[in-house]
């Protein structure tokens, strides 16, 4: 699962990476003054690129990072959001075949905020994942708390310990140490 998760994080930090550049020099604040012709082209090509080809290199290291979770980490909710993020991924992907084949500059900041949505919607999914693991482990906890509880108990009993009061020791202090 670690590689899955790596290489999931590798991707997607260069597909934000490229809906970053997009989303900067062509629509942060009205765009950067004075970017043209073939400098533009090419912020858009290589901003758009890296977000295409990462966004769909990023489906699949998500759909097996999903796959590869352990089974106590998944859930119907995780299914469920993860369906959510592939269309997401799907509408980026989308997006930025029409940034890079007909120059639509328009689409950053829809880019730029489904990437943002898409890394939100991964943050809860690790979150509900971590959750439902925890959730069978703290199970398992109390389960092993409570037997040596009652063992405890148990060795208490059969060795006739029992549990001090403020009576016996009152008793013991009146009895051994106000004669001292």
């Amino acid at each position: 699962n670690m590689v899955a998760r790596l290489a999931h994080f590798i991707t997607l930090t260069l597909a934000i990476t490229g809906a970053a550049m997009i989303f900067y020099f062509f629509n942060w604040m009205g765009g950067k003054e004075g970017i043209e012709g073939e400098y533009r082209d090419y912020i858009r090509k290589l901003g758009g690129g890296l977000t295409l080809a990462f966004t769909v290199l990023q489906t699949l290291f998500f759909v097996w990072y999903v796959a590869t979770l352990p089974e106590m980490a998944k859930s119907q909710d995780i299914y469920t959001l993860s369906v959510v993020s592939l269309a997401v991924l799907w509408g980026i992907a989308v997006l930025a075949y029409y940034l890079l084949a007909y120059s639509e500059l328009k689409y950053g900041t829809v880019i730029f905020s489904l990437v943002m949505i898409f890394l939100l919607i991964v943050l809860v999914n690790e979150h509900i994942a971590r959750e439902a693991s925890l959730s069978y482990q703290n199970y398992n906890l109390q389960k092993l708390s409570t037997e040596l509880e009652e063992k405890i108990a148990l060795d208490r009993a059969q060795r006739g310990g029992a549990v001090a009061s403020i009576e016996t020791g009152s008793e013991i202090y009146n009895a051994k140490c106000i004669a001292c």
